[in-house]
């Protein structure tokens, strides 16, 4: 599936939220500089519903070691009515979280 979005290869790791999307929006990678902290639906983009632990493809984003463990990656998606929530995907099984905004992983977007 062609979505039009572009992921950043590399992975920041566990730091919280505002962190998070203040690292997006300095990004500066291959003289682009648009990159974001993706919504919740473009973070379900990268779900491969064909297999969990891990629940996306790892030929596509291979940098994760695998004693790590498999990431819960930060969206800019707050949680309507919960102040300081924000959704997050894990991807040992693709489940969506919400959680308050204190750690997970990051990889930014750019369209």
């Amino acid at each position: 599936m062609d979505t039009g979005l572009i992921w950043q290869r590399d992975m920041l790791n566990q730091t919280n939220q505002g962190k998070a999307a203040a690292y997006c929006q300095t990004l500066s990678l291959g003289s682009h500089h648009t990159w974001r902290l993706p919504t919740i639906k473009e973070l379900i983009t990268m779900m491969d519903y064909a297999t969990s632990f891990p629940s996306f493809n790892i030929s596509v984003f291979p940098d994760i070691p695998e004693d790590y463990g498999w990431p819960s990656l930060w969206t800019s998606t707050p949680v309507v009515g919960q102040s300081g929530l924000f959704f997050n995907i894990n991807f040992d099984f693709g489940n969506t979280n919400a959680i308050d905004a204190t750690a997970a992983n990051t990889r930014c977007v750019r369209t």
